[in-house]
């Protein structure tokens, strides 16, 4: 029983190794030409674009309760160095 499995997953290894290692060696499949979109006309989103200027969004504070230092509390984490 346990012959027949390592055999199955053998086989099932080498299956999925022979499908990883396919390539197009000689460029047979096809080839898309690249296509360009023009935006259309008469929608204000793309006529007239927004005139605010982009602002850098404010920094982001730090939490100093995860890390035990605004717990008012001498020491970090509840650990008091004067002991």
């Amino acid at each position: 029983m346990r012959g027949k499995a390592v055999l199955l997953a053998a086989l099932t290894a080498g299956l999925v190794v022979a499908a990883g290692c396919h390539h197009d060696k000689y460029g047979i499949q096809a080839k898309h030409k690249e296509e360009v979109f023009i935006p259309p006309v008469g929608q204000a989103r793309f006529d007239q674009p927004p005139s605010a200027e982009w602002r850098k969004p404010p920094p982001k504070s730090e939490d100093k309760s995860l890390m035990g230092g605004g717990s008012g509390m001498p020491g970090k984490m509840g650990i008091n160095p004067g002991l």
